[in-house]
């Protein structure tokens, strides 16, 4: 299991799916308010790493330099697309959990 700690170094590691399939580059953490456990991850990918996408860090485990996620490759890349660095509206964040089978809690 990932130390609270550990998920603050991911910035710049390569996230990879359970069979090792290359996600992307993870950009930043997100943290929930409550507690401040760090819950998602912001990762390009895609061509030149034109695509963004927030992957869930539950479940999240170093691998090296990488990090191995519970979720696969397809799930990712067919989430709800997200811009980065703004705040998430409540129904563009319950479809991102809902996506990820999260359980969805407004805070």
């Amino acid at each position: 299991m990932t130390q609270f700690t550990e998920a603050y170094d991911f910035g710049g590691r390569t996230l990879v799916d359970p069979s090792g399939e290359k996600i992307g580059t993870i950009v930043e953490v997100y943290a929930v308010s409550e507690g401040g456990r760090p819950e998602w991850a912001l990762v390009h990918s895609g061509l030149l790493g034109s695509s963004k996408s927030f992957v869930p860090l539950r479940g999240a485990s170093p691998t090296g330099e990488d990090v191995r996620v519970t979720v696969d490759k397809k799930t990712v890349k067919d989430s709800p697309g997200v811009e980065g660095g703004q705040q998430l509206a409540e129904a563009e964040e319950r479809r991102l959990f809902e996506h990820y089978g999260v359980p969805y809690t407004a805070e």
